[in-house]
């Protein structure tokens, strides 16, 4: 019913939501892992505000947001304030703010210089490469975001660039950690250092040093940084973490919706393009996202216990996530090769009759987000869906028609992109709230979509 077909089309990285992580799969053919997911399932509901499930105020003149990163600043329980970063890729730059939950609103702050900054120039139109201050640098496609637990640096995965970049807040700049102008795959210090379309970074909170994990997308690999003050310089080692890494040189372009060319996916032909397995022997097809899995929701594989740093990848020209530990590599969700059915039940058991279900199939898979709690959500721009995943079910999610008097396009996604999760961000209980850049809106009160999820 459901056939491979060759993924030459646009494609993107992201994040929205999905949930608790208990139970699920990996090797494909022969036998699947068991990796269940036994966290309740969570019903979702539209943050107030003015539109419905939107972040209040957030600037207009900011378009096509890519990526979503936040800290949570202190505050009281009834006033809930974040560090909140947005990339757009279309224009080229990084936008700093505050954002602020109270009374069920999710509101951006934009007051004054102290509420809100940007990184790559305020006119963000056009593509380049500089470092400098934040309003004298220039990015290319700046997609992947993450901020350190000070609230001082912001990473960046400068795509377009093949760089990993670095904004400090403190003293106003914009400076290159790794990577050059050419797309490679050498492994070294700074620039010795080679990307070939950085997409997606994150930071593990807690690794010793400063440690990001890059889905390097062109090289089909995830990449590991590690970042060391020394005095006032500050390095970056670069290595292979997981993946063939091809470094075959072929540059990814980013295109207006998402990132376009030859996925190497064609047809019965294309064996290289995945494997499970040990860490360094496991293939992937243009990763496009990558996140640390926090401690409740660390997956156990087989009767192995789960130690050590866990990622899961969104693994985007396989249609699959795939989990990586700090010994292999497997699958999680989805069939390689694998396109999911623009027809696909809001509501799908991953496991059927004791046996994983093979008709599970994703589309694309673009952005990803953990919530503290261990559950986890992802997006599918192509299908406007974001889903869930929970007691061993993949759900769907999608803003609440709170009266006949909402507008439809409140009720849906367009091209849902990167996503994050405050695991307390309601004043009315342990309640968590989604952000979902909605990359393709058009309506600019639309843009950052708010969703609040509960228990049932």
């Amino acid at each position: 019913m459901q056939k491979k077909r060759q993924m030459t089309s646009e494609m993107w990285v992201v994040a929205v939501l999905i949930a608790m992580l208990g139970g699920c799969l990996a090797d494909i053919g022969a036998t699947r892992l068991e990796l269940h997911i036994n966290a309740p399932c969570r019903s979702s509901e539209t943050v107030g505000g003015a539109p419905q499930g939107a972040v209040d105020d957030f600037p207009e003149n900011f378009t096509k947001p890519s990526d979503i990163a936040y800290r949570r600043l202190p505050g009281d329980n009834a006033t809930k304030t974040w560090i909140t970063a947005v990339s757009s890729r279309t224009q080229h730059r990084v936008l700093m703010g505050k954002t602020v939950e109270g009374g069920g609103i999710v509101k951006w702050l934009s007051a004054g210089p102290t509420d809100e900054e940007i990184a790559g120039g305020d006119s963000g139109k056009f593509a380049g490469f500089k470092d400098g201050t934040r309003s004298q640098a220039r990015f290319n496609n700046p997609i992947g975001i993450a901020i350190d637990a000070a609230n001082e640096w912001v990473f960046i995965a400068d795509s377009g660039n093949h760089r990993i970049r670095l904004w400090d807040r403190g003293n106003n700049s914009v400076s290159t950690l790794a990577g050059g102008p050419d797309p490679g795959s050498s492994d070294g210090e700074g620039s010795e250092a080679s990307f070939n379309t950085p997409i997606s970074l994150a930071l593990d909170p807690a690794a010793a040093t400063t440690t990001l994990y890059v889905a390097d997308a062109g090289n089909d690999c995830i990449r590991k940084v590690e970042v060391i003050r020394d005095g006032e310089n500050i390095r970056a080692l670069v290595s292979r973490y997981a993946g063939a890494c091809r470094g075959e040189g072929t540059t990814q372009a980013v295109s207006d919706l998402g990132i376009s060319g030859d996925l190497r996916l064609d047809g019965d032909s294309c064996a290289e393009c995945f494997a499970n397995g040990v860490l360094l022997d496991a293939r992937f097809s243009f990763p496009t996202n990558v996140v640390v899995i926090p401690e409740k929701g660390k997956i156990g594989v087989s009767t192995e216990k789960p130690e050590g740093v866990q990622l899961l990848v969104v693994d985007a020209g396989n249609h699959v996530l795939r989990l990586v530990t700090t010994t292999r590599v497997e699958t999680l969700l989805g069939r390689p090769g694998y396109v999911n059915a623009s027809n696909r039940p809001d509501k799908v058991q991953i496991f059927e009759g004791g046996a994983y279900n093979d008709s599970l199939h994703l589309n694309s898979p673009a952005g990803l987000a953990f919530s503290d709690d261990g559950w986890f959500a992802f997006s599918e721009p192509y299908d406007d869906r974001v889903s869930r995943v929970c007691q061993d079910q993949v759900v769907r999610v999608a803003p609440k028609k709170v009266d006949a008097t909402v507008a439809d396009e409140m009720t849906s996604f367009s091209r849902p992109a990167g996503l994050a999760i405050d695991t307390r961000g309601s004043n009315s209980g342990n309640l968590d709230i989604l952000f979902v850049a909605n990359e393709g809106s058009t309506n600019a009160d639309l843009l950052v979509r708010a969703i609040r999820v509960k228990d049932h």
